[in-house]
């Protein structure tokens, strides 16, 4: 029996690609815990104290800009990798990695910046509802292995 087409769903080649994407991603939400909860331990033991004491309003101000940040992902992530059809297995792929990878790294910003607002203004109530806001999108738009047999269906192995 060959061995599946790359476009077959099944295939070595597809489940490969999703592994390295999800492997990517994962490492992606982990370094966001740590840094957010490196931050919250920081700021709860004293060890760091803060140096800016922002009013609400301004950390509020702070986190909604951060959560449209973080909503702006999925637009965004979609936009990237229009244009042109691909011309082949490999560019859909390409595109399918690209806009994986754009999503995550808003999304890695904007748990980065949770951390920032523990660590200068110490509310862990704000800056803590952010990152794990920011965990859970990361976590839910994980990759598929449905997403990469969508992009590469139609192309023919040679």
């Amino acid at each position: 029996m060959p061995p599946p087409a790359a476009g077959d769903p099944g295939s070595s080649t597809l489940r490969e690609y999703h592994r390295v994407l999800v492997g990517i991603s994962w490492a992606l939400i982990a370094g966001v815990a740590v840094m957010a909860g490196g931050a919250w331990f920081l700021v709860t033991t004293g060890t760091f104290t803060p140096f800016l004491g922002f009013t609400a309003p301004v950390r509020i101000g702070i986190a909604v800009f951060l959560v449209l940040l973080l909503l702006a992902a999925g637009p965004l992530e979609r936009a990237v990798g229009g244009g042109e059809p691909p011309e082949d297995e490999a560019a859909a792929l390409g595109r399918v990695q690209t806009r994986v990878m754009v999503g995550m790294a808003v999304r890695d910003a904007v748990g980065a910046m949770a951390a920032v607002l523990i660590l200068l203004s110490g509310d862990l109530l704000v800056g803590g509802s952010v990152a794990a806001a920011t965990l859970v999108a990361m976590a839910s738009d994980l990759p598929t292995i449905d997403d990469l047999e969508a992009a590469v269906r139609g192309f023919e192995d040679p």
